[in-house]
């Protein structure tokens, strides 16, 4: 049953993020230029796709699932159990588990594109 459960959630997630990725790509693209970041920490590149689609998915994926056990600790656990921001589960899933997992997908996604980027002749490298 829960595999089940799993592959429904899975197929929704990838049906509505879908219809959002070029949006996500774009705005993403937008605010690096904006923030001026250096290139070797941009993940968006300026070529035609922006990400590849493994990239977008595996992003996506593990941002989902940590922020639904980031919500699900701040806004039902928390409340229910009477705990304080202090306390170690709080701090663990509600705050610290959303940024190292930011983190890690932005690490991977910039070795990602480095490694798109060494495949391309230099002469033909856009960003």
């Amino acid at each position: 049953m829960g595999h089940l459960f799993a592959a429904c959630v899975d197929h929704l997630l990838a049906q509505a993020c879908k219809e959002i990725e070029k949006t996500v790509i774009y705005y993403g693209q937008r605010t690096q230029r904006a923030l001026c970041l250096p290139e070797c920490i941009c993940v968006f590149s300026d070529e035609a796709p922006g990400m590849p689609e493994y990239d977008f998915w595996m992003a996506q994926r593990a941002l989902t699932v940590s922020f639904i056990a980031c919500g699900w600790t701040l806004l039902v656990t928390m409340p229910e159990q009477n705990l304080t921001y202090w306390d170690p589960w709080v701090m663990g899933l509600g705050f610290v588990n959303p940024i190292v997992v930011i983190g890690v997908v932005w690490y991977r996604l910039v070795q990602s594109k480095r490694r798109r980027l060494a495949k391309v002749p230099f002469s033909l490298r856009v960003s």
